[in-house]
This record gives C-alpha cells, sequence and structure tokens, in this order.
C-alpha cells in the first residue's frame, strides 16, 4: 500500500505507535503487573531463594536429620530412592516476581497424591498464599489422576493445620509428633 499524503502518512504511524504501545502495554501488565503467580522451578533461576525458605523453616519441614533439600530440587525427588528421581513436582509462588513460597507434590502408588512441602516465606506470610498453594496442589494432583491427597505436619505447627483444615483436609491420624491429612478426590 502507497501512502500519498501526509496527514494518511501521519494517521497510518499514529495507529501503529498506538498498536505497539497496546500491545507491549498488555504484554507488560500480564508478566510483571500480576500480583501472583505459581510457576514451575527452575534450578537456575529459583534455587537459592527456595533453599533459603526451607533452611529458615527446615524444623517445620522435615524430621529427617540431614534431609538434602538440594539434591531434592536437583533430582525432583522425595528422597534418595531412585524410584521417585524425577517424579517430584516443584513450583514456585511469585508475588510481583519475588519468590514468596514453593510446594513439592508427587504420585504414589495406587493414586495417591502426596503433598510433601509446603512454604511461604516470613515476609509473605497472612495473606493467605499457603491456601492458594494448597488449592493449586489439589487440583494438580487431581489431573495427574489421584484419587486422595496426603500430607502431614507437626503436631506443634497449628497454622499449617488451620490453613489443611480450612481447605477440606481431614484429619485421619494423630501421635505426638505429627497430625496427618487426607482430602478425598472421588
Amino acid at each position: 500500500m502507497f501512502v500519498r499524503n501526509i496527514s494518511q502518512k501521519i494517521w497510518l504511524i499514529s495507529a501503529l505507535c498506538i498498536g505497539i504501545v497496546g500491545v507491549g502495554g498488555f504484554f507488560f501488565y500480564t508478566r510483571y503487573a500480576s500480583p501472583l503467580s505459581i510457576v514451575d522451578f527452575v534450578y537456575e533461576t529459583h534455587a537459592h531463594e527456595v533453599l533459603d525458605i526451607f533452611e529458615k523453616d527446615r524444623y517445620w519441614l522435615t524430621s529427617t536429620p540431614g534431609y538434602d533439600a538440594d539434591y531434592m530440587l536437583k533430582y525432583r525427588a522425595p528422597n534418595k530412592s531412585i524410584l521417585y528421581q524425577g517424579k517430584m513436582h516443584i513450583k514456585v509462588l511469585l508475588d510481583h516476581g519475588q519468590v514468596a513460597g514453593f510446594t513439592t507434590y508427587y504420585m504414589k502408588p495406587g493414586n495417591n497424591g502426596c503433598v510433601l512441602f509446603v512454604a511461604v516465606g516470613q515476609q509473605f506470610r497472612n495473606k493467605g498464599y499457603a491456601k492458594k498453594i494448597v488449592r493449586y496442589d489439589i487440583e494438580q494432583l487431581r489431573r495427574l489422576g489421584a484419587t486422595r491427597v496426603t500430607l502431614l505436619t507437626r503436631a506443634t505447627n497449628y497454622p499449617a493445620q488451620r490453613v489443611y483444615e480450612s481447605v477440606g483436609f481431614a484429619r485421619v491420624r494423630e501421635d505426638e509428633d505429627y497430625v496427618y491429612y487426607s482430602y478425598p478426590l472421588q
């Protein structure tokens, strides 16, 4: 198309600029302005922040002495059994691009989904982020074919217990150290 006069050229350039700014603004908003997102864990991008959250809350996250969180992240495995390497899903909760928390889940035999870790960094707590993560885990495990989701927490971790129960998990067993939860998906 050949543009003959100046006013047509100005109109065409203006329209192109408005279109470019509009598309650029939409990209910026969806990429950076969205306050919360749950994304796939990328070791090179997220490991430092996830390990920092893990170490600060190690007592609440695991009772296994010497649990190797870095191994878990590198090999996407809940433990060092070769049977589970690459089987664990690791997701990161971002708040305006900052790592606010993380979660890990995997499938066990018998269509049982297991949530292993749910952790929210201290500066991001009391915002409902843990509930968002747990609901996300339930939906993802449902998509993977789970017929129920299980998890456990320390008997003294009352904030976590409130989160799990408010989402719909039922206590199935308790001992002096742990509370065991189940969420049926049938």
